[in-house]
């Protein structure tokens, strides 16, 4: 946006009052560059726009960093009953995987505490 801030500023600028800049556009031959150039920059504004938005609505509801943006912080969720092992080698956890990575075979593995701790137990 550092580039496309004082380009479109200075496109408009000639835009703005055609008659005086008129001489030197019509030397440069300049005017479908010009205009190309401001109508490019604008497209460009429009999609910085829209893709922000969109990541503002990414959070785990629509308007949650939107919320964040405007209180000045964000609550966090709970701590969930998800755990991550990585393991060395091809081997299986022994519960049930929910998301295997090929990447030195890491696992993602759900686990309820008070099952965990039941077990333990006996």
């Amino acid at each position: 946006m550092c580039v496309f801030t004082p380009l479109i500023v200075t496109t408009g600028f000639f835009f703005s009052d055609i008659l005086l800049f008129r001489k030197y556009i019509l030397f440069l031959n300049a005017m479908k560059v010009l205009d190309a150039t401001h109508v490019i920059v604008a497209y460009v504004f429009a999609l910085y726009f829209i893709v922000h938005i969109y990541m503002a609505t990414l959070g785990r509801k629509a308007f949650s960093h939107i919320k964040a943006m405007i209180v000045g912080y964000e609550e966090e969720p709970e701590e969930s009953a998800v755990m991550v092992s990585y393991r060395e080698g091809p081997s299986e956890p022994d519960t049930s995987t929910a998301m295997r990575s090929p990447e030195k075979g890491a696992t993602c593995q759900e686990y309820d505490t008070e099952k965990e701790g039941a077990n333990a137990d006996g």
